[in-house]
């Protein structure tokens, strides 16, 4: 757990946005991935708990091909849904990377 002072209100979206004040978060995060030794591999992340004064769940992909010994390509894509259900506010985010 960890804890974060937010001084002044942000914006995550259109839709939702942070007030002002103290927050603890606390989470649980996992992965999963396919063997290294084959040419393509996959890692697949999961992240989920409190944000702010809400939660959030976030997966995230990470696909990855071996192309020789000394060159890998990757690539990393994040869905991320926080909602705030006091506030009636919500957020999707998407990363792709």
């Amino acid at each position: 757990m960890y804890r974060e002072g937010v001084r002044e209100s942000f914006s995550l979206s259109d839709e939702a946005d942070v007030p002002p004040g103290e927050y603890s978060f606390y989470g649980l995060k996992g992965y999963v991935q396919t063997s290294m030794g084959s040419p393509f591999s996959t890692m697949v992340i999961a992240d989920a708990g409190s944000f702010y004064d809400g939660w959030r769940i976030s997966l995230g992909l990470k696909p990855t091909w071996g192309i020789s010994s000394n060159l890998t390509l990757s690539s990393f894509f994040e869905f991320d849904w926080v909602e705030f259900p006091d506030r009636k506010q919500k957020f999707i985010g998407r990363l792709c990377s």
